[in-house]
């Protein structure tokens, strides 16, 4: 395995690497996410992810849009059932209410 220590570490080299990213890969095993800030500064910055459900991915999640997942949705991962169970919810309530402004 290759590793790379980056001396200096700064916001400046920070943007850089991010601007220069294409794909965020982020493949933890899952329950060993850490609190995911990298990817979060990738997605703010338009960097699509390809990551396991887990940690932040978990909420910043909708795939083929935000990214993709790998692999399937680990059954341990209450966090990500209760995310889901909201996001539906509110999906469902946004689909109401636009079908109500139409009629």
């Amino acid at each position: 395995m290759h590793t790379v220590f980056l001396d200096n570490y700064n916001m400046e080299v920070g943007g850089k690497i991010t601007a220069g990213v294409d794909l965020w890969l982020n493949t933890p095993q899952f329950p060993l996410e850490a609190s995911g800030t990298s990817g979060m500064k990738a997605a703010l910055n338009g960097v699509p992810s390809l990551s396991i459900l887990d940690g932040w991915w978990v909420e910043g999640h909708i795939e083929g849009v935000t990214g993709w997942s790998i692999g399937e949705l680990h059954r341990g991962n209450r966090r990500f059932n209760r995310q889901r169970r909201r996001s539906r919810i509110a999906l469902s309530q946004t689909r109401t209410h636009h079908s109500a402004a139409l009629l």
